[in-house]
């Protein structure tokens, strides 16, 4: 068995591997939020250049030449730079103006803003996601593993990314990385899927 990270290749089947496990990530939070044409607005922006999710910012996990799982990390800089143009893209689509999207947009924005926080010098970590068959076979830590190497790559002092509050696994996981919870955000309700949100945030010092 050969297991093998390597960068995305904009193709129509990497944007349709990075659109599900994208929505899988958020635990179908963009889909609410972006309304039922979610699935094309992540591939549009995947095969894009102008956006957070574009595939230069996308590393695959591979086995035996089959995706597994896939990472979405960039700079605090980065996010500066083209959060704006993410957002429109996510909020301006025929779904995303549905009555059912607007309010899960009214009610997640604190969410929305606690993300937004991510300093210029830190390496972010948008989302780790393993197909469910392929879980429990360490892949997210090498995932997790390679963005620190990446971070020190671009010469970030941090690596960070957001989890939810009751995410027991991924919290786990990321203190068995070394990353410490350093603050959390308000816990906001979300009509769409009947629960309440919340976040930690995760550091880890680059040295």
């Amino acid at each position: 068995m050969t297991v093998h990270i390597r960068p995305a290749e904009p193709t129509a089947a990497e944007a349709a591997a990075f659109a599900e496990l994208a929505n899988m990530a958020s635990h179908d939070i963009l889909a609410d939020i972006a309304g039922p044409d979610v699935e094309q607005v992540l591939i549009s922006m995947f095969l894009g250049d102008d956006t957070l999710y574009r595939s230069r910012q996308v590393w695959v996990v591979e086995v035996d030449d089959k995706v597994v799982g896939m990472l979405c990390a960039f700079t605090g800089r980065q996010k500066a730079d083209l959060s704006e143009e993410t957002d429109r893209l996510l909020l301006e689509g025929p779904g995303a103006r549905s009555a059912a999207a607007v309010r899960a947009q009214d009610q997640l924005e604190p969410i929305s803003n606690f993300i937004d926080t991510v300093p210029s010098g830190a390496f972010y970590i948008q989302f780790v996601a393993v197909y469910p068959h392929a879980r429990g076979n360490g892949y997210a830590g090498r995932l997790l593993a390679f963005a620190e190497d990446l971070a020190r790559e671009t010469g970030s002092t941090t690596l960070e990314l957001d989890v939810e509050t009751g995410n027991d696994a991924a919290l786990k996981a990321y203190l068995g990385q070394g990353m410490d919870i350093v603050r959390t955000s308000p816990e906001v309700p979300h009509d769409a899927q009947g629960r309440t949100v919340a976040l930690h945030r995760m550091v880890k010092a680059i040295g």
